[in-house]
């Protein structure tokens, strides 16, 4: 693989370090008793924000993807 640019490696830092943040919220809301209790208001903006930055987390991977060379 070539050497990436840094705007580029800043790119795949960020879509690593989303990805890991998506886990760790995706994992609060099914496996946390805590979730259960929250305000139902709540448990709905948590799960808009997973939802959004899963769709967020797939337009980092098409722009990594497209300078990599893969599409």
């Amino acid at each position: 693989m070539k050497e990436l640019k840094p705007h580029q490696q800043r790119l795949v830092t960020e879509h690593d370090e989303l990805k890991a943040k998506i886990e760790a919220l995706d994992k609060f809301i099914v496996g946390s008793p805590i979730f259960g209790d929250l305000h139902d208001i709540e448990k709905k903006a948590m799960q808009l924000q997973l939802k959004t930055m899963r769709s967020y987390l797939k337009a980092l991977a098409i722009r990594t993807q497209m300078f990599q060379g893969r599409k």
